[in-house]
């Protein structure tokens, strides 16, 4: 997929960007540098080949998730300023452009985090699901490729939440209808067991995925692995949620977070992103 759109580099695109460089790739495109000619100013754009493009029903899918996605305003949200299809027959996204790493780069370089940081970080993440739970918005793939950190005017560990994309609109009938029956969206090593089971999605499933998350951060590892992805999913569905013990340098009361946030019943979870905002801020 993503070398059959590497034509488009140094190429203007829908008359407005020109696009510079590849940045990343993903299951729904790639995503490019670009620059807005008339602002002269560097963008994130995310395009989709053209194959999905004709389909009427990715084209629906995608139009929802950029009007969703377009309506988050928080700080901690990657912000959406444009979309459209272009000239070539792409569907794209125009994105703020970040400088900074994805929290899976920084684990895989420096996990464990202490416990300061990991608050730090966590706590945005609950600013940013809390204004998208908060207008019907569900995430649905919390995981660190999606959380990118950067330093703005001094303050380190700025995040933003990347990827609203497979966001549904909460009790929304014609998005669920384009849903294949059994089909999971997320990642499995973040995936709520409600996910898993094909039951109803809520915000407490967003919360599921952050206290894996935050549990990596801590620990330095995802708290289920196994050998396939299945046997991963098996784990979040029936294996007990894994204590923080007293070799985690952590206070008490944000080891209990984390662990009720990984509750297998979603009714036993933090009741809502604000709520799980508020007892961090306690922390």
């Amino acid at each position: 997929m993503t070398e059959s759109m590497l034509h488009l580099i140094n190429e203007t695109f829908d008359e407005r960007f020109r696009i510079e460089k590849l940045i990343g790739k993903g299951g729904m495109g790639a995503v490019f540098l670009a620059r807005h000619l008339l602002m002269d100013k560097a963008v994130a754009l995310k395009v989709l080949p053209r194959h999905l493009s004709d389909d009427p029903n990715q084209i629906t899918r995608f139009n929802q998730e950029a009007q969703n996605s377009s309506r988050l305003r928080h700080p901690n949200t990657i912000r959406v300023f444009d979309f459209g299809r272009s000239e070539q027959g792409h569907l794209y996204l125009a994105m703020e452009y970040l400088e900074g790493r994805e929290l899976s780069k920084v684990l895989k370089q420096e996990a464990p985090l202490p416990a300061e940081r990991v608050l730090r970080i966590l706590r945005q993440v609950a600013k940013s699901l809390a204004e998208a739970h908060n207008i019907g918005l569900i995430h649905r793939d919390v995981k660190p490729d999606n959380v990118f950190l950067s330093d703005i005017y001094g303050e380190q560990d700025f995040v933003k939440v990347l990827d609203f994309g497979i966001a549904k609109v909460v009790n929304d009938e014609d998005l669920a209808n384009l849903t294949q029956t059994g089909f999971i969206c997320g990642t499995p090593t973040y995936l709520a067991p409600e996910t898993a089971m094909g039951t109803s999605i809520t915000p407490a499933t967003d919360i599921y995925s952050a206290g894996i998350v935050a549990y990596q951060m801590l620990t330095g590892s995802a708290p289920y692995r196994a050998d396939t992805p299945i046997a991963v999913v098996m784990k979040h569905i029936h294996d007990p949620v894994p204590k923080l013990g007293p070799s985690i340098n952590a206070p008490e009361a944000l080891k209990q977070l984390i662990h009720e946030m990984m509750s297998k019943d979603p009714a036993s979870r933090p009741a809502s992103a604000d709520v799980l905002l508020e007892r961090l801020d306690a922390l």
